[in-house]
């Protein structure tokens, strides 16, 4: 597809949106509006500083194939990891994992993006056990936080304010992200309107993967009296429209822009250095 050709498509998919939704309004002002919401998520619209920092207890219940467990609350749904994530602006994440069921129970990973590759390492284990590169994605599948991740050189992704409403008694924004160079919606967000923190996010369905919604519930009051979701779950349409769900990330304790060293980012496995001869003795001369 040419430049030209792109462009296009990417208007005519923008005033699609924009005729279904919200009749008359600009696209550069949805544009500029939506930018400013997505760059003050979680500040209560710049009441509190951005978050550049995040140190997060948690627990995950999750199931292994949600449409033949039909779960509909986070009750129906067993333990399946626990641990630690930690987030650096803009992109540095790392999530400790330990498995508390099934035949890995009681062995732990650790999950990292460095802005380069993700990398997946096992406890114990000489070398990584997964190395890809970091898709430079917002929307990461394991901390569902959209906007936390900023990849500065990554300005594929364009949001644009489509709609008003509310949505679980939240009064919202909804706003689309769209790929302009796939030319097509990525995602859908809600995001409260006194909290700026997003309420729901839908990915829709693709080839490789069904429908995706993920709800936030359960908000939290951090130290810096800073509001922030303590649970999001994780939903799974099936092809006939039923909604299961398939993980509860459940936020035990948070800690916001707190320092963190640059060594949790980098690999635990160092590498072999052999150690060093002995120094040689001098041989007196006779």
């Amino acid at each position: 597809m040419t430049r030209e050709l792109r462009w296009k498509s990417f208007l005519v998919l923008l005033a699609f949106i924009f005729s279904s939704l919200i009749k008359g309004y600009p696209v550069s002002s949805s544009y500029i509006f939506a930018k400013r919401i997505i760059d003050n998520l979680y500040t209560a619209g710049a009441k509190y500083p951005p978050i550049n920092s995040l140190m997060i207890d948690y627990l995950l219940k999750a199931a292994d194939d949600p449409f033949k467990l039909k779960a509909t609350t986070e009750d129906d749904l067993p333990d399946a990891f626990q641990g630690r994530i930690y987030f650096k602006a803009p992109y540095y994440l790392r999530m400790d994992m330990e498995f508390l069921s099934g035949a890995f129970q009681g062995e732990r990973l650790i999950n990292l993006l460095n802005g380069k590759n993700y990398i997946i390492f096992k406890e114990g284990y000489p070398k990584p056990i997964r190395i890809d590169p970091d898709p430079h994605h917002p929307l990461t599948p394991f901390l569902p936080l959209y906007g936390i991740l900023r990849y500065e050189e990554n300005i594929r992704y364009k949001p644009f304010l489509v709609a008003e409403g509310s949505f679980m008694g939240f009064q919202v924004w909804i706003i689309s992200i769209i790929d302009s160079k796939k030319v097509e919606e990525k995602a859908r967000l809600y995001v409260d309107k006194d909290t700026y923190i997003p309420v729901r996010i839908i990915l829709p369905k693709r080839k490789d993967r069904p429908r995706i919604e993920f709800i936030y519930r359960s908000f939290m009051i951090l130290d810096d009296n800073r509001p922030f979701p303590s649970k999001v779950l994780k939903f799974v349409y099936s092809d006939k429209g039923e909604r299961y769900l398939e993980k509860v990330y459940i936020f035990k304790s948070v800690a916001v822009n707190v320092e963190l060293p640059d060594s949790l980012f980098e690999s635990p496995i160092k590498p072999f250095l052999p150690p060093s001869p002995p120094p040689l003795t001098p041989v007196p001369r006779r």
